[in-house]
């Protein structure tokens, strides 16, 4: 019983300090990288195309509403 004690006490002594660095690097990714920026400038492509098509849109409505307007006005003026 003795013998236990003493190893159950050096056991509780012992003290570890353990440290380490992991470091990863994919030599070769399956071409997921440059799909990634290809998808990336599509997206940034259709984002311009979406904005051009909104101020057209947007131009198109401001001059209809004008021409609404100078309809209406010699309309008015004939009256």
């Amino acid at each position: 019983m003795a013998f236990l004690r003493s190893e159950f006490s050096s056991l509780s002594e012992n003290k570890n300090i353990n440290w380490g660095i992991s470091l990863n690097w994919t030599l070769f990714d399956g071409f997921s990288t440059n799909e990634g920026i290809q998808t990336a400038k599509v997206q940034e492509r259709n984002a311009e195309l979406s904005l051009y098509q909104a101020e057209r849109n947007v131009s198109v409505d401001v001059k209809k509403a004008l021409l609404d307007l100078e309809s209406a006005r010699r309309q008015y003026e004939q009256a």
